[in-house]
């Protein structure tokens, strides 16, 4: 008989409802065209830049508790479909020192001592448990697997701080003009990362020479709501889009969850 992952799928729910409620206030803060721009050439003519004009500042605080609220919810349902594999494999009851266990997150083969803490449940469970690891399982999408970026967000909101969402630009576009032919190549372009917010550069663009004649508009631009997080330095950047992020993260979790009842039933 298959475990009962009832308190898995709830808690399952639970964070998919917390996301759908998420994805209506950001796109109705959207909708609210919250930012705007202008561009300013310097008097030299070398260098140019976007700058934003904030008209609706985001609800920060309150998404942020919410983006938490959604992966803890996700570690928990881990959690709660490795207990409920216990307690079907051992219906008279857990073995003596079982009560302590949860389901670990390792980046690396476990440790001797980690092998012994699995000592009352068995081999079977032991290997069941490993054979989800992140070590054993690259992952394409990002540079860190899914399951370790909900550890490591979970574990800095419930210990350290709040890892808070930002504004940031996924998309600026700038449209260059009147540069003299022999100097084309020499512009150099670099995309403001950021949090969003007024009177930031969202582009700088600088000419190797003086440009009399140059000519700069923004032309495309798209924002979201990113996820700062713990992993950015091993990531790379210092953000992650929360709605392609937390789809990732919520597909990880149900097919980690399948893959150990499977090795368990």
């Amino acid at each position: 008989m298959p475990p009962d992952l009832s308190s898995a799928n709830w808690k399952i729910d639970r964070a998919v409802d917390l996301l759908n409620v998420l994805d209506n206030e950001v796109a109705t803060w959207h909708s609210l065209k919250p930012y705007s721009f202008y561009t300013y050439v310097n008097p030299e003519k070398t260098r140019a830049a976007v700058i934003v004009r904030e008209h609706h500042p985001p609800e920060v605080i309150r998404w942020s508790l919410m983006v938490a609220d959604i992966i803890h919810n996700l570690r928990c349902a881990l959690d709660h479909a490795f207990w409920a594999v216990l307690q079907n494999e051992f219906p008279g009851g857990l073995p003596k020192d079982a009560d302590r266990l949860s389901l670990p997150i390792w980046d690396r083969a476990p440790t001797a001592k980690q092998r012994k803490n699995f000592d009352p449940v068995g081999k079977k469970i032991f290997d069941a448990v490993v054979s989800v690891q992140p070590y054993l399982h690259p992952h394409t999408t990002f540079p860190l697997h899914p399951l370790v970026i909900i550890r490591d967000i979970d574990n800095g909101n419930k210990h350290k701080l709040l890892f808070a969402v930002m504004p940031s630009a996924a998309i600026i576009q700038v449209k260059v003009s009147g540069l003299r032919q022999p100097h084309k190549p020499g512009t150099h372009e670099r995309m403001y990362r950021g949090e969003l917010k007024e009177g930031v550069e969202a582009v700088v663009t600088t000419f190797d020479v003086p440009e009399p004649y140059v000519e700069y508009e923004c032309t495309n631009f798209v924002s979201i709501i990113a996820i700062r997080h713990p992993i950015a330095k091993r990531l790379g950047q210092d953000r992650d889009d929360y709605a392609s992020l937390t789809d990732v993260l919520i597909a990880q979790v149900r097919t980690t969850i399948a893959d150990l009842v499977s090795k368990v039933t």
